[in-house]
């Protein structure tokens, strides 16, 4: 195949491939450039955010510490009394049940048939 370099069409078409191309090479680089701008900010933002995090974190620690064991040393009284009180309600219901199955009731005397012929 033969070229022919005086032909005003095939030229123009190979500048403007080489036009395109370069336009699509710097278009990506500026995609990139602020990408990285932006994540670089990112970091910075974070890592200044977590020092200030850690710096509060540190000063509140103790505090937390005595808080939490407060309410452990509540939680734990107020089990214990739950755990008494259902007791004291369990032996008094126990106690009633069991007066009441020993105990004559008029009300179950009769129960399952078992009449006395004298009462009819």
């Amino acid at each position: 195949m033969k070229h022919n370099f005086n032909n005003p069409n095939q030229t123009s078409k190979n500048g403007f491939a080489l036009i395109e191309a370069t336009l699509i090479a710097v278009v990506i680089l500026v995609i990139v450039g602020v990408g990285y701008e932006v994540l670089h900010k990112h970091k910075l933002h974070a890592t200044s955010t977590n020092s200030k995090t850690s710096q509060s974190t540190t000063g509140s620690t103790a505090s937390n510490t005595k808080t939490a064991q407060n309410i452990s040393s509540t939680v734990n009284q107020l089990t214990e009394q739950e755990e008494q009180s259902e007791a004291a309600t369990d032996n008094s219901t126990d106690s009633q049940v069991q007066s009441q199955v020993y105990s004559a009731n008029s009300a179950n005397s009769n129960v399952g048939g078992a009449y006395n012929v004298n009462d009819l």
